[in-house]
């Protein structure tokens, strides 16, 4: 092999190696220099549940003392009593009911074929072809050749009185006229058996709870249209008061039905909406468990803590008022030394991070995009808090 040969060959298989190794040397380089990872953040909100005495004020803010600080407004919640009336009245039915023998009634028709004029008297016999006696409930005069209407009833009491239409011969009369002068009924005779319904107090007091029922009903959409402008109603329970409540029967009476009348007021506390909000936001920041934060509040229920009549006269309305609010972990993008993530695998560097911040929702990019690990540098590694809204 000539010399020359020889040297080129040995220089090639000197200097592929090195150019290599230059090659992935400067790779290196390259991707720790502009190897970049974006760590971002979201906390996620949780719901807790406050209790507090919310020190509600009766008035408006105008109202407010001239020489009251301005510390003392943000901790005041101004409150206005609110209230609706109405009246109703219903029929209800009587609900006990029993069955008794009673007087079967009905109406003749008395003919008189006879040339003459035929008087009855009152109370004459009227006799059915099965032998039941009924009588005349009035004195009637039947014209000769004409017909005569007049009530009958029947002599006893009993359901086995309730006939059919019959015709009845008239005993009192002489066999003769009998022949000429009859009765007959054309319609059933009915009431031998009779429902007698007797009022009790139950009915009475169902009468009263359906009519509190209905009143309660109208009157919490009443109450809120009375609510002063700038003002709310929590979903609180109103206190429904009855003012009269007037039945037209007493237990024990006798009636199918009766009516009832009942006037009822329903009073509630409207509080503030501005101010509410305000004290709230300042108790739960105040409050808040360590490393959160006050993202939303939710208005609960309140309940008037005092009955003083003292107090709600001086304007003091002491309020038990519980409500929920939306925190947030608060999470400074300090917290994290990203020098703990150099080198880390998207999922350990995930898993560091949730256990430090107590957040689930992670999110690592990684750029270029062919690197499956954070950079080395920890200046290259950043951090990025997006907090719900």
């Amino acid at each position: 092999m000539p010399l020359a040969t020889f040297r080129t060959s040995v220089f090639r298989n000197i200097a592929l190696p090195f150019l290599l190794a230059a090659i992935l040397l400067a790779i290196g380089i390259l991707q720790f220099g502009i190897s970049r990872a974006t760590i971002t953040i979201t906390p996620v909100p949780q719901m807790r549940e406050f209790s507090i005495e919310l020190p509600a004020y009766v008035g408006t803010p105008g109202d407010a003392p001239e020489q009251e600080t301005d510390n003392n407004a943000q901790t005041r919640v101004y409150a206005q009593w609110v209230s609706a009336s109405k009246k109703a009245q219903q029929e209800f039915p009587t609900e006990s009911v029993r069955l008794e023998k009673g007087q079967s009634k009905g109406v003749a028709v008395i003919y008189n074929n006879r040339t003459v004029a035929q008087l009855l008297v009152r109370t004459t016999r009227l006799l059915a072809p099965d032998r039941k006696l009924f009588r005349t409930a009035e004195r009637i005069v039947i014209p000769a050749g004409g017909t005569e209407e007049v009530p009958i009833y029947a002599d006893k009491d009993g359901p086995e009185y309730d006939i059919p239409p019959t015709r009845f011969t008239i005993p009192g009369l002489s066999p003769a006229t009998q022949k000429l002068v009859w009765a007959e009924t054309k319609e059933n005779t009915a009431g031998g058996l009779r429902k007698i319904y007797t009022v009790t107090a139950r009915d009475i007091e169902n009468a009263r709870a359906q009519l509190k029922k209905q009143l309660e009903a109208q009157l919490q959409q009443d109450i809120r249209q009375s609510i002063p402008l700038g003002y709310e109603l929590p979903p609180q329970p109103l206190t429904l008061a009855v003012l009269s409540f007037v039945p037209n029967a007493q237990a024990e009476e006798e009636t199918e039905q009766f009516s009832a009348e009942m006037e009822a007021e329903i009073r509630g506390i409207a509080l503030h909406s501005e101010s509410l909000f305000s004290f709230l936001r300042q108790y739960v920041r105040k409050n808040a468990p360590s490393g959160w934060e006050e993202k939303k509040i939710i208005t609960g229920s309140s309940s008037l803590a005092t009955s003083s009549n003292e107090n709600i006269a001086s304007g003091s309305m002491p309020l038990s008022y519980s409500f929920q609010a939306e925190l947030v972990p608060a999470v400074p993008e300090t917290l994290i030394d990203t020098r703990i993530l150099r080198g880390k695998k998207k999922e350990d560097a995930k898993k560091i991070i949730q256990q430090i911040t107590q957040s689930e929702d992670v999110s690592i990019s990684l750029s270029p995009f062919w690197i499956r690990r954070l950079p080395s540098l920890a200046s290259h590694i950043s951090i990025v808090v997006n907090m719900p809204r």
